[in-house]
């Protein structure tokens, strides 16, 4: 499995710091990352997707579960949590890991993160399988989730 080296608000905040104008501002935070209510179980580095309407101006998410068809597919990684309940979501970019293999697809994992190998199927439960990267060197992922999600069939 690879080993996540986070970016955290550093690398946001470095983002933010190179931009002139507001514009610019939220073109890279609606483009890269955006800002969302989560629960609070949920943790940095899981992979989410978007479970209500928005409320107070900040979209819902939550932690996906392959084996719940309705929790997928993942559009984001939680990259930070600024309270229990308030996380930046980042949705496309490059994200640091070790042990990639170059070229290799990464997927959606049983425990909610990156994984380095797909999803097996289980005895009587459906589970989505979901790619969310390719990596583009030994530490580089480009993080760009597909969302056609694949279904496998219960054994």
């Amino acid at each position: 499995m690879p080993t996540r080296t986070l970016l955290r608000s550093r690398q946001i905040r470095a983002d933010l710091a190179t931009l002139d104008t507001d514009r610019d501002e939220e073109k890279l935070l609606r483009g890269r990352y955006f800002e969302a209510d989560c629960l609070a179980a949920d943790a940095v580095e899981d992979l989410v997707y978007i479970r209500a309407n928005k409320s107070g101006g900040f979209f819902q998410v939550e932690k996906v579960d392959i084996q719940a068809p309705a929790t997928m597919p993942a559009i984001g990684m939680i990259l930070e949590k600024s309270t229990s309940t308030r996380c930046f979501v980042q949705v496309f970019g490059i994200i640091e890991l070790s042990g990639l293999v170059v070229g290799d697809r990464y997927w959606v994992g049983a425990d909610s993160q990156i994984a380095a190998s797909p999803p097996t199927r289980v005895v009587g439960v459906q589970v989505i399988a979901q790619v969310v990267g390719v990596a583009l060197s030994g530490t580089e992922l480009l993080f760009n989730p597909d969302y056609q999600a694949v279904k496998l069939r219960a054994l």
